[in-house]
Parts: C-alpha cells; sequence; structure tokens
C-alpha cells in the first residue's frame, strides 16, 4: 500500500477531524468534537449508550517529528489515543436527559480569526443532529450544560 502524504495543511486537519470524530460504534449517540484552529488541543468525546455505557475520548498525538515543520504531512501516522471512562449511572442519567432536551446553537454575528471550531453530533430515534460553533455565547443553556458534562466525566479541561 502506498503512503498517503500531503503538503496541503487543511487536507491534513480535515483527516483528524475524521479520525477524531468517526462514530466507534452503532451506539455512539452523542460526539463532541473540538478543533482548535492553531496549536494543540484536538479531542473528541463519545457516549457509547451499549449495554455497558462508556465515554470513549479521543486526543490527537501530535507527534509528527520533522514532518511538521517540513510541511509535509504523511496521512497515515496520525495517532489517536483513545481511552474509555466508566460512567456512573447518575451522569448516564444526566447525559441521557440533556440529548433529549432542546438543544440549539445562535448564528455567529462575528469574525473569529482563530479560536475553537466545535461540534455536536446527536443521534435520535436514527435522526442526526449536527450543531457547530466558535463561542460560548452562541450555544444554549442545555446544549452548554450537556458539553460541561461531557467534558468533567471525560476528565478534559
Amino acid at each position: 500500500m502506498m503512503t498517503r502524504l500531503t503538503n496541503n495543511h487543511i487536507e491534513f486537519a480535515e483527516h483528524i477531524r475524521n479520525e477524531l470524530s468517526k462514530p466507534f460504534s452503532m451506539d455512539s449517540c452523542v460526539v463532541f468534537s473540538a478543533f482548535p484552529s492553531l496549536g494543540t488541543g484536538h479531542f473528541s468525546i463519545q457516549l457509547v449508550d451499549n449495554s455497558n455505557p462508556f465515554l470513549l475520548v479521543r486526543q490527537w498525538n501530535q507527534d509528527l517529528g520533522d514532518s511538521y515543520a517540513l510541511g509535509i504531512y504523511n496521512l497515515d501516522n496520525v495517532k489517536i489515543d483513545e481511552k474509555k471512562i466508566k460512567i456512573l449511572d447518575q451522569d448516564l442519567f444526566t447525559i441521557r436527559d440533556l440529548i433529549h432536551a432542546d438543544l440549539g446553537v445562535k448564528e455567529l454575528k462575528a469574525i473569529i480569526l482563530d479560536g475553537v471550531d466545535f461540534e455536536l453530533r446527536v443521534i435520535r430515534q436514527g435522526q442526526t443532529n449536527i450543531y457547530h460553533w466558535r463561542t460560548k455565547a452562541q450555544i444554549s443553556g442545555k446544549t452548554n450544560a450537556l458539553i460541561e458534562k461531557l467534558v468533567d466525566v471525560a476528565g478534559l479541561q
């Protein structure tokens, strides 16, 4: 198999997004992802709601060696660290309740040159709702509560 190389940083960033946010299984009902425009901290948190529910935390391991400085990216060497986190019944109940709340994101009426692109994917009864935002002011209280609960249980800051 040929090595997949690119010098296109947008293609590289999109590859990382896809690797972080792809569903773990058909039982993934919530996927929250954060993609900083600059620097580090790319991650996703998924609720895998099966007979033994857990959170799956994925983080991009940015150890790229010299390739990053050279602007040549090997898509086959992207490393994503995964950790399964046991979820307590009370936390699971809270997250399930928030999933069925009135989640929402307002339109951004400003220009932000850098920052973090956030994405929340919620799968309910076979229908997927996808929300995108850049600032906390854009999200509803219930959406914020869901994100804060996921981040807290996952142990991320």
